[in-house]
């Protein structure tokens, strides 16, 4: 498992895991209205600005993008497939989280 930060060539990376989540996962909680409240808020504009902004790091998995967090002042918001949370250790995803926080107080 590797950490590496997004940069411009990562965006479809990351809002192809980010909408893709939210359309598998999202309906099983929330109302259509609210689905589709965080598609429109995780647009392809947002995205962007938080990636040139420095605040996106992806999850790589045996060469392959399988998360990614996005880092606010107060919020973090984390994505990840479906598939690798229930066919991995559920722990990596909390191993991530917490050499981020530290990698981010580091640096």
């Amino acid at each position: 498992m590797d950490i590496i930060k997004a940069d411009k060539n990562s965006f479809e990376d990351v809002k192809k895991i980010t909408h893709t989540t939210i359309m598998e996962i999202y309906p099983k909680y929330y109302p259509q209205g609210a689905v589709e409240f965080f598609l429109k808020h995780h647009s392809d504009e947002s995205i962007v600005n938080d990636i040139e902004d420095g605040k996106v790091y992806l999850l790589i998995d045996d060469g392959d993008v399988v998360g990614t967090v996005t880092i606010g002042i107060t919020l973090w918001t984390t994505f990840c497939y479906y598939y690798f949370i229930f066919d991995k250790n559920r722990k990596i995803i909390i191993v991530f989280l917490t050499k981020l926080h530290i990698y981010r107080l580091c640096f």
